[in-house]
């Protein structure tokens, strides 16, 4: 094999090897492109049904306005929007299957939390916390796991120093609950059920507020219970099939132990 095949072989040993790079890198390179030479474009993928699926990408003069990832057409885990000049981030949110269904985060152009929420199954759930430009905390709110259209309980305001102000709302929700398997069961006064068995109930957590819920049911208090999430969970409290008279009783303490808030809550049910 003589010298010129040898040379032609290399070169196209090399054409080969910066082919595959190309095809490998081609997303970065794009977006290397794009922001040398302030394009405004989209970067994205689409599986063989046509839908969105994989990274995508949006710019604007170069910049990138929105970080997100697709599956099969629909937005999965965290999408993130930047301001066109910072580039700094504006707002994230966590979704599954299209919907928001985690944390979101909104932020100041200086780059400090605007305010914290959760959503699940594309509603507001569990806490939100508003604060000022400078960090301090304005504002509260607690969400139930009801369908209503305002599903928030509980509202906390703070003074100028993040210090607690003033409450509007309660203690806990009044949307009660079970579970039967993964559907929601909301609990009536004086209605029947076939299918619950622990109590479920939304609370709310104000920062500088301590929070105090007794539960009796049937006479009997029950202390056995889980807080998962802004929720507290009784298990196994409705095992036998009878009636049961449910009593809640709540209180918000501030650090010096006086109560803030009361509420009360008592229902009946029947299990068949």
């Amino acid at each position: 094999m003589n010298k010129t095949t040898l040379n032609k072989i290399a070169i196209i040993s090399v054409l080969i090897f910066i082919f595959y790079i190309c095809l490998i890198f081609t997303d970065k390179l794009k977006i290397f492109y794009i922001q040398v030479f302030n394009k405004s474009a989209i970067i994205s993928h689409r599986n063989d049904n046509g839908r969105l699926n994989g990274e995508y990408f949006a710019f604007i003069n170069g910049n990138i306005f929105i970080k997100s990832f697709f599956k099969d057409g629909l937005r999965e885990g965290w999408c993130t929007w930047y301001d066109e000049a910072t580039q700094k981030k504006k707002r994230e949110v966590f979704f599954k299957k299209g919907v928001a269904d985690g944390i979101e985060n909104v932020y100041y152009p200086n780059g400090k939390l605007n305010y914290s929420t959760q959503w699940k199954n594309g509603r507001y759930c569990n806490s939100e916390y508003h604060y000022s430009e400078n960090g301090i905390l304005n504002t509260y709110n607690a969400f139930d796991n009801s369908k209503e259209i305002d599903n928030g309980y509980c509202y906390v305001a703070y003074d100028r120093a993040g210090k607690f102000h003033q409450i509007l709302g309660h203690v806990f929700s009044s949307y009660i609950y079970s579970m039967c398997g993964d559907s929601i069961v909301a609990l009536l006064d004086n209605r029947r059920y076939k299918c619950v068995n622990e109590l479920c109930i939304n609370i709310a957590t104000p920062p500088q507020l301590m929070n105090n819920i007794e539960i009796i049911v049937n006479n009997k208090v029950w202390t056995e219970s889980l807080i998962k999430k802004n929720t507290i969970i009784v298990p196994n409290v409705f095992r036998a099939k009878c009636a049961y008279q449910i009593s809640i009783f709540g209180k918000l303490l501030n650090s010096s132990g006086r109560i803030i808030k009361t509420d009360t809550l008592k229902m009946s049910i029947l299990k068949k």
